[in-house]
């Protein structure tokens, strides 16, 4: 090949080279963005709040009247200006009359209905004091019955071991005489005894102290509530006496009269229910005298059921002693046989008297324990609180005084009785101070007698288990004559432990009658909601009165611009507000709303321009913020309020504001547009230079920021992402991305 051909091929070569690389640059030129940049600037933010709203006043008063009365005429209307005291509207004079008078009447019967509630009050708490002395005496009673209960069957039982010893004596055998254990055991039970009689003489007495105290502060309550309410009854009508005067010299002649009879009628009614209600009272004290005499014949009744069973009880040990007559007589006739036997019972006979050796034994250490639990007991007894002494200065004593049970009464100091008065509210809250304040002293009394009960019980057991053996083994020595007095014995011990028993339930059915009958009353709030129900019912008189005095006409009370009225003419007025007024002496505000975000953009005090709606006005600037705050309709929207001077806007006149607030330098500042924002961050493109195969190029580095200000221009960056001297993209025309290249518009560059 020749060197021209070659020459040639190399040329064509470098050509198309030349060709294709300046192709190749020109498609890459046409994939590179170009991108404005400038660098950070150190600027002050200028902040803009603005938005629109109308002129409101600034303080409303609203005119309200009685409701359901008939408007007659209406003077005034929507916008209307009015004077103070100025004529709004008149109402029917005839309706505010009848709810005058339906109203007195109202409040009349409200007043009878209260003083019977008070008298029932009294009646029923006379009545529960009737009822607990009556459950106190049925104690009284129930104590003293079993006590000679038990003293008749002690007696029978002594009677019957007397003839047992003297049928002894004259058969020549041991009587007893020197039986320590029983006399120690019996003087166990008589102490046991008297100390239970001292405790429930104790808690009798404390029980009649304390229905005495709250039947004292109860009735003092009732003085003292009764005085007050009739002073308040004198002096509700003597207003009420001076205010009728005034409207009968007002009324005429005729209305004179018809009130002085409807007053006589009222007098007359009320006399009538007075009547009925002694009446009432009357029939209710002959029923409580019915229901007295109803109960003395219960208990003499019971009294005779008693005797008859006693008399039963009677004919049944007869019958039990003829039976033991035919007894002896079968014993008889089983004599020789006994006689054989005899030689085997007398070797049983000392066994069992080394038993009851044991046994004496036994109950020596049971009546010795049975000392120390007393001496116990009456160290306790003598650690008892005592009561407070009264005014008098003498020191009260638990201890009961030789009178019977129905005729303890202690009498407290009259000062101690009104200081439970004086702390009540009411009969039902003094009786419950009174129990208070002796309940830790009644709760001991009753300890006491429980503890009392039980001793005796255990000493009583524990002389009748001694008894019971001893005639068990000495029936098994005696004969047949000494065994029925030994079972006469048994069974008059039998009969005395039935009657202890026999007093321990009456007893306590009684204390728990008594205790029923002095429970409290449940609280009792119907006075107090009666006085206000009365009270609100009175104002509604003094109301009505002023109307009528006033012949019906409803007046401006000051002066102003109607914004609302809610009365038609002819119709009833409502219950709340019938004129809305608007008060011209407290000017006006200009009221608009802001988005909740530019909270911060707006405080009290800023200056603001208001530019008010329609051609010709001019701004009004000088103006000052006077409260920012959460609107009521939406929590998204601000309520922003201007004071207006005098005569500046209108009422309803519409206007736009504008509050401009200027914030502290910041040394990074840059076009809002260079921020960009996904879904994690903030940030900015930044220029950098890189260097590649085809030279030195621009590409973009992505750095994230955090904005500390903005408004509609620019963003201030926090300080140490990004320096002063970087250049920051503004704007490109392609989407950029971390490591993009870029060509820098150099008109855009700054």
């Amino acid at each position: 090949m020749s060197r021209k051909k070659l020459v040639s091929i190399l040329a064509g070569f470098l050509a198309c080279m030349l060709l294709f690389t300046i192709l190749s640059r020109a498609a890459d030129s046409a994939g590179i963005a170009n991108v404005q940049a400038e660098i950070p600037k150190n600027i002050s933010l200028d902040h803009s709040v603005s938005g629109s709203g109308k002129v409101v006043q600034s303080r409303e008063e609203a005119v309200s009247t009685l409701p359901d009365i008939k408007v007659d005429t209406i003077y005034v209307g929507v916008g209307s200006q009015v004077e103070a005291n100025a004529a709004l509207f008149d109402l029917n004079m005839e309706d505010i009359r009848e709810q005058l008078l339906k109203k007195k009447q109202e409040l009349k019967k409200m007043q009878l209905q209260a003083k019977d509630t008070q008298s029932r009050n009294a009646a029923d708490a006379q009545k529960k004091a009737i009822s607990q002395n009556q459950a106190a005496q049925d104690l009284g009673l129930a104590e003293e019955r079993g006590n000679q209960d038990i003293n008749a069957a002690a007696q029978n039982l002594e009677t019957a071991k007397q003839k047992l010893e003297e049928y002894r004596k004259s058969q020549g055998k041991d009587t007893g005489a020197d039986d320590t254990v029983r006399k120690q055991l019996e003087t166990a039970v008589a102490e046991k005894t008297a100390a239970l009689k001292s405790a429930q003489d104790e808690l009798m007495a404390l029980r009649e102290k304390i229905e005495q105290e709250v039947k004292q502060a109860v009735e003092a309550q009732n003085n003292t509530n009764m005085s007050e309410a009739e002073e308040q009854k004198k002096k509700e009508e003597s207003e009420k006496a001076a205010l009728e005067e005034q409207q009968r010299q007002s009324e005429s002649q005729k209305a004179a009269e018809e009130e002085q009879q409807r007053q006589s009628e009222s007098q007359k009614a009320a006399e009538e229910q007075q009547r009925q209600s002694e009446s009432q009272k009357a029939a209710e004290e002959e029923q409580q005298r019915q229901s007295e005499s109803q109960n003395a014949a219960e208990e003499e009744q019971r009294r005779q059921s008693e005797a008859q069973k006693a008399a039963e009880e009677e004919q049944r040990r007869q019958s039990e002693a003829q039976k033991a007559a035919e007894e002896e007589q079968r014993r008889q006739s089983e004599s020789q046989k006994a006689a054989e036997e005899e030689q085997h019972r007398q070797s049983e006979a000392q066994r069992a008297a080394e038993e009851e050796q044991q046994r004496q034994a036994e109950a020596q250490r049971a009546a010795e324990e049975e000392q120390q639990r007393q001496a116990e007991a009456q160290r306790a007894a003598e650690a008892l609180p005592r009561e407070q002494s009264y005014e008098t200065g003498e020191q009260p004593s638990l201890e009961p005084d030789n009178t019977s049970a129905q005729a303890k009464l202690w009498k407290p100091s009259l000062s101690m009785v009104g200081s439970s008065q004086t702390t009540a509210a009411d009969p039902a809250q003094a009786e419950q101070d009174v129990r208070n304040s002796y309940q830790a002293d009644l709760d001991v009394a009753e300890q006491k007698v429980s503890d009392a009960q039980t001793a005796l019980e255990n000493a009583e057991a524990a002389l009748s288990a001694y008894e019971k053996e001893k005639l068990e083994q000495e029936a098994a020595n005696a004969e047949q004559e000494e065994q029925q007095l030994i079972e006469a014995v048994q069974s008059s011990q039998q009969a005395y432990d039935a009657a202890v028993l026999s007093k321990k339930q009456s007893v306590t059915s009684a204390a728990h009658s008594l205790e029923s009958a002095g429970a409290p009353d449940g609280s009792d709030s119907s006075a107090e909601i009666s006085a206000l129900e009365q009270e609100a019912l009175e104002l509604e008189i003094t109301k009505l009165e002023r109307l009528e005095k006033e012949n019906g006409q409803i007046k401006a009370p000051i002066a102003g611009i109607i914004t609302k009225l809610s009365l038609t003419t002819g119709d009833k007025t409502p219950d709340g507000m019938a004129v809305l007024m608007a008060d011209t002496s407290a000017g006006n505000k200009f009221t608009a709303q802001i988005p909740a975000g530019q909270e911060k953009y707006i405080a009290r005090n800023d200056e603001v321009t208001l530019k008010p709606s329609g051609a010709g006005k001019q701004p009004i600037t000088g103006l000052k913020v006077e409260s920012v705050s959460m609107s009521e309709a939406s929590e998204d929207m601000l309520d922003v309020t201007v004071n207006l001077p005098a005569d500046a806007l209108e009422i309803g006149e519409a206007a736009e504001f504008k509050v401009e607030k200027i914030s502290k330098a910041y040394p990074l500042c840059v076009p809002i547009s260079a921020v960009n924002e996904d879904s994690k961050e903030k940030f900015v493109y930044v220029l950098q230079e890189t260097d590649s195969v085809l030279g030195t190029e621009l590409t973009v580095r992505k750095v994230a920021v955090k904005v500390l200000d903005k408004n509609e221009s620019y963003a201030a960056l926090e300080e140490g992402s990004i320096s002063s001297d970087q250049k920051i993209i503004t704007g490109s025309d392609k989407n950029l991305s971390e490591g993009s290249r870029v060509r820098l518009n150099d008109a855009g560059a700054k």
